[in-house]
């Protein structure tokens, strides 16, 4: 059996990541855990809930967890993972389960034209909080601990 591996695409809404995951899926079968799917009203919407935010983050890692379990050969992660802890949960669960991990990051967009691309109108004081807590990936000091071990 081939090698098993987990795709964390990370980016300012707007900047291409269900884009890309789609395209993905289109030259091979993986299983794409796209948080957007969850933000979801009663009739398949779309619709922001602020307040359940965490509720949702923590259902895309489980779903995430789950097809990582069943062995799905590639699993793909479509969220803003802006902070570092963010990419690790899944990270980290794709090494528990045997994957080899990649991590995407979208091209930087301006504001104003995250505002204008992406397709939920996130509200511009969300997008700012993105942008001003964003946090780089990969963390140099985890690159240095493994290059003297």
């Amino acid at each position: 059996m081939s090698q098993k591996i987990a795709i964390v695409i990370r980016g300012i809404p707007g900047s291409g990541k269900t884009t890309f995951a789609s395209l993905f899926s289109r030259i091979s079968e993986c299983k794409i855990h796209s948080v957007d799917d969850l933000h979801v009203d009663r009739s398949g919407n779309f619709s922001w809930d602020e307040n359940n935010c965490d509720q949702i983050y923590k259902k895309n890692l489980e779903n995430f967890r789950k097809d990582c379990l069943k062995g799905v050969h590639i699993v793909v992660c479509d969220c803003v993972n802006y902070k570092v802890s963010h990419i690790q949960d899944y990270l980290d669960i794709a090494k528990e389960f045997g994957y080899r991990s990649y991590v995407v990051t979208s091209e930087f967009i301006p504001i104003s034209e995250s505002s204008s691309l992406n397709k939920h109108k996130v509200p511009v004081s969300k997008l700012e909080k993105f942008y001003n807590e964003w946090e780089s990936w990969p963390v140099i000091e985890k690159v240095k601990g493994l290059i003297f071990k």
